[in-house]
């Protein structure tokens, strides 16, 4: 078990079962839009709109009993939503606090991955540009007390409290690395990091491997940062590449467009979308450098490889909403193959609305289709290879060499067959 200081719940990962699998999906199924919705203002005021305020007028003024008006315009609210979709909500304060803390996809931390370990917890892994790596944690030290307090006999959860506090206050950490006999004391800032939720690796020497857990405003430039990792100057040349969006639930349809850029040629359409206000964003296209965003919300120059080398991306059940227009895109342009399972087939988009009072309206605004008009919602997208998943539903540990994974095999056996077809039609340069 192991979790990250300070304890917040992955927003995606590999499922333990299918049933848990579609528990998560139906609380946390989401594609974003990162503008607000239109003003309506101006607009005349409706019968219907005057029928309740005359309602909400009559109970204020009339009503004998104490009337809470907070309490019976959320109640108006949650009414009116009633019976439109599954995906429009009224969001309270802590619901729309953790919902746009997740779109940001950071959080106040040290950036360093922790397991209970004895009467310790040992570090797994502190991630560069993090509080934890700058101050010297590596993956093996031995954390003993958190602010003075031994963390001995404590559970997970309990030593992440200790932890936790405010942006730019410290925690001090009794720190044994291996091979030293004595501890060091280290005092670390908390700042806002950002949640890991993109994975590389290698397999079989020159096969990059690359996992998406949801898609947030960080991930581009961590799918940037993770592609010029794969890329080390004294290894192999990467010849294909795997893409990973099993139970990907999605997450900002701009930070999935922003991605896409990483494999697609600039201005390659990439969704279209059909909503009363969604205006001149109708259509959404693949730019490495969008001048209209924020720098961190574009992958920037990335290596050529990510254009270039056979592709495969691995879906499911699981994968749904942003991370099926990616997986969609990727397909209708031919750029991958596409292995597993039909995804889930949620092709609604939502905006958040803040209401002013620190609560706020999730409302769908849009339908999304793929760039060759595809509406997948309810429907899903079929794999173009299909294989089903491992023993009892669970794909395991995708970053593990040794887990069962019928999937990711699939994907490796394609790539080689391409790699050697490919290989097979170059022209021959020998004798004549």
């Amino acid at each position: 078990m192991n979790s990250r200081f300070p304890s917040h719940r992955s927003a995606s990962g590999p499922s333990q079962s299918r049933l848990k699998r579609v528990a998560y999906l139906q609380l946390a199924l989401v594609a974003i839009l990162a503008w607000p919705a239109w003003s309506v203002a101006g607009d005349p005021v409706s019968p219907a709109w005057q029928k309740v305020q005359r309602v909400f007028e009559e109970i204020r003024s009339r009503y004998p009993g104490r009337v809470d008006e907070d309490a019976l315009a959320n109640r108006a609210i949650q009414g009116m939503l009633q019976g439109l979709d599954q995906h429009t909500q009224l969001l309270d304060e802590n619901a729309n606090r953790a919902l746009r803390q997740d779109i940001r996809g950071t959080y106040v931390g040290l950036g360093v991955a922790v397991a209970v370990d004895r009467d310790a917890l040992m570090v797994r892994s502190s991630s560069e540009d993090t509080p934890a790596y700058q101050a010297g944690l590596r993956a093996g030290d031995r954390i003993t007390t958190l602010n003075g307090v031994s963390v001995a006999g404590l559970s997970l959860e309990q030593a992440l409290r200790l932890a936790q506090g405010e942006a730019d206050t410290y925690v001090s950490l009794t720190v044994l690395r291996s091979g030293e006999t004595t501890p060091r004391v280290i005092s670390i800032k908390r700042a806002l990091v950002p949640r890991a939720t993109v994975h590389e690796k290698r397999l079989d020497g020159d096969i990059a491997f690359l996992r998406i857990e949801r898609f947030q405003q960080a991930t581009p430039q961590l799918v940037m940062r993770a592609l010029k990792r794969l890329e080390e100057a004294d290894a192999p040349s990467i010849a294909g590449l795997v893409l990973d969006l099993r139970d990907n639930p999605g997450g900002s349809v701009r930070a999935a467009v922003a991605v896409a850029a990483a494999f697609l040629p600039d201005e390659t359409l990439v969704v279209s979308m059909d909503g009363p206000s969604i205006g001149a964003d109708s259509k959404l296209f693949a730019r490495s450098l969008d001048t209209n965003r924020p720098t961190r919300e574009s992958v920037g120059e990335v290596p050529a490889y990510a254009r270039s080398v056979p592709m495969v991306v691995l879906v499911d059940g699981g994968c749904a909403s942003a991370a099926e227009i990616l997986a969609g895109a990727l397909q209708d342009h031919g750029r991958a193959v596409l292995v597993g399972t039909r995804t889930y087939g949620k092709g609604s988009v939502q905006s958040v609305v803040s209401l002013g009072d620190g609560t706020a309206l999730k409302l769908t605004v849009a339908h999304y289709f793929t760039p060759n008009g595809r509406s997948i919602h309810g429907k899903g997208i079929e794999p173009n290879v299909h294989v089903e998943e491992g023993p009892n539903d669970d794909h395991g540990d995708p970053m593990d060499d040794d887990s069962v994974d019928p999937q990711r095999d699939e994907a490796l056996r394609i790539i080689e067959g391409t790699l050697l077809a490919t290989r097979s039609a170059a022209p021959s340069h020998g004798a004549r």
